[in-house]
C-alpha cells in the first residue's frame, strides 16, 4: 500500500501504533516476539529522531 501525501508525522504515529496498540503490537509479535519495538525503533531511526 501508499500513501498519497506522505509526512514524517503521520509515520512516526502509525509505527506508535505498532507499540501503543495491544492489537497491532499482537500481531507484530506473534512470531517474533519483540518484532513491534524493534519496527518502532527502526522508523523513528529513519525518520531521524
Amino acid at each position: 500500500m501508499t500513501w498519497k501525501t506522505y509526512t514524517e508525522e503521520a509515520h512516526k504515529a502509525v509505527a506508535n501504533m505498532y507499540i501503543s496498540d495491544e492489537r497491532f503490537k499482537m500481531y507484530y509479535d506473534r512470531k517474533v516476539p519483540g518484532c513491534a519495538q524493534f519496527l518502532e525503533k527502526a522508523i523513528r531511526n529513519k525518520i531521524g529522531e
